[in-house]
């Protein structure tokens, strides 16, 4: 799973599986839900 920001700014969640370097491929995509976010990513001061 890879989180990084749609061209808006929104986080996105992806999911991925390459094969041998060679083949990427894309199963998952979608508004990042918060289980896969750092507490800096979810606006949390600490």
């Amino acid at each position: 799973m890879t989180i990084g920001p749609a061209e808006s700014g929104v986080l996105l969640e992806i999911g991925h599986r390459s094969k041998w370097g060679i083949q990427f491929v894309v199963f998952h995509a979608m508004e990042a839900r918060d289980k896969f976010l750092t507490p800096k990513e979810r606006g949390e001061v600490r």
